[in-house]
């Protein structure tokens, strides 16, 4: 029998040249997409929408709450199927920071925030949300009805552009209707746009004003979390990429590689400066590396699955948070789940919460895109409407009602 030598047998194994070829082949495509394919942040990466069955009474206030006639044809605008979203266009006016890490807005002051888009084939831009906001002495998000200052109680929503109210005016923030709910209690909106864990502790430390009161057992202080929470607090990948541009004059807000970075040392939570500070090297690996759309979607799928570390490094920053609301207001305090932006570490995230006795309402059994359909959040945006914050305001007036007697129907 006669042996064919290795080299004629045409496998790869036999040619190196096959095999250089071919790695040459698949690095440069790699490149090519790596150049071609900027990343464009999305939103709820880490979110869940869930299909399981909310409590029944939930379920039914929200029933009701759509045969209600201001929100019986209430209809924002979204994107048909099929249509294609050619330019994006934001424009920002008045808009003035007074921080240098957290979007902070200028107290007393007036923004008007607008997002508008243009589909192809259409020549007009279609308004997506076209709002003003207004700020307090204390840079606080306006509520409406503000009422008398001398309220028997104080409630306090703390959280990030979910809690501001992005693209809903003053009136339409579920802060505001929980006022008008209370007439007698003092509702605070402490949002922070693009916020996170981070932002709320350095504001709390940094602006104790803000939330300070006469000490009350029966003031309360909420935080509402999203699922993005966690990226941002950790700052795996999207911390390290260019947030959207909009063709328009828009004004930069704080990057988040300016914020704090908070790690733990002997149990114990510390400030460890700015996540730019963390390492020159890395910082610049991380930010050459993540602006690719296929990279930064890979890491970030997996920073999805943070690690047990990383979940608690989490929970004992919103500890943090817990103690300094607390010995602010001298009141409870409790973390609220929107629904619709479930991490997908919840389940580990509440036993840790369990285990620090971090006080919750979760609301992540309620998907509002089920069965508010398309009318609880905004297109492109995806931020709550003015129905999205109605039907939590409802959520939480329920859960607060059995918590304390300070909060109770007016109506």
């Amino acid at each position: 029998m006669t042996k064919i030598p290795a080299e004629s047998s045409g496998g790869l194994t036999s040619n190196p040249g096959k095999i250089r070829t071919l790695l040459l082949g698949v690095f440069a495509a790699g490149l090519v997409l790596f150049i071609l394919d900027p990343y464009v942040p999305g939103f709820g990466i880490l979110a869940l929408n869930k299909d399981d069955r909310p409590d029944s009474a939930q379920s039914t206030r929200l029933t009701e709450l759509l045969n209600e006639p201001q929100w019986s044809r209430f209809q924002p605008f979204q994107i048909p199927p099929g249509a294609k979203v050619v330019e994006r266009n934001r424009h920002s006016v008045g808009e003035n920071l007074i921080n240098s890490k957290y979007a902070l807005m200028a107290p007393n002051s007036k923004i008007r925030d607008a997002i508008s888009i243009r589909l192809d084939g259409h020549e007009d831009f279609i308004s997506v949300f076209d709002v003003v906001y207004t700020t307090d002495a204390l840079s606080r998000r306006t509520t409406v009805p503000e009422g008398p200052k001398n309220k028997s109680a104080q409630l306090a929503l703390l959280g990030c552009s979910f809690t501001w109210g992005s693209g809903v005016a003053d009136h339409e923030t579920f802060s505001s209707i929980l006022a008008s709910k209370n007439p007698d209690v003092r509702v605070l909106n402490l949002g922070i746009r693009g916020g996170a864990p981070n932002d709320f502790i350095d504001d709390l430390t940094e602006n104790p004003q803000r939330l300070k009161t006469e000490p009350n057992p029966k003031n309360i202080a909420v935080l509402t979390l999203i699922g993005d929470h966690i990226e941002r607090a950790l700052c795996k990948t999207r911390c390290y990429t260019e947030p959207v541009v909009f063709k328009a004059d828009t004004p930069v807000g704080p990057l988040r590689l300016d914020k704090t970075r908070y790690t733990l040392k002997d149990g114990k939570l510390i400030a460890a400066g700015r996540f730019r500070d963390e390492g020159l090297f890395w910082t610049r690996l991380k930010k050459w590396l993540f602006s690719s759309r296929i990279v930064t979607k890979i890491f970030y799928d997996y920073s999805g699955y943070p690690s047990d570390d990383d979940i608690f490094l989490f929970a004992k920053m919103i500890e943090r948070i817990r103690d300094l609301a607390i010995e602010q207001t001298g009141g409870e305090f409790a973390v609220a789940f929107f629904p619709d932006t479930e991490a997908s570490s919840h389940s580990k995230i509440l036993k840790i919460f369990d285990e620090l006795h971090i006080a919750y309402f979760d609301y992540s059994q309620l998907n509002f895109k089920k069965a508010l359909g398309n009318r609880a959040f905004f297109a492109i945006d995806n931020h709550p409407t003015a129905l999205g914050h109605a039907a939590y305001a409802e959520l939480l007036f329920q859960d607060l009602r059995k918590r304390t007697s300070a909060i109770k129907d007016s109506n």
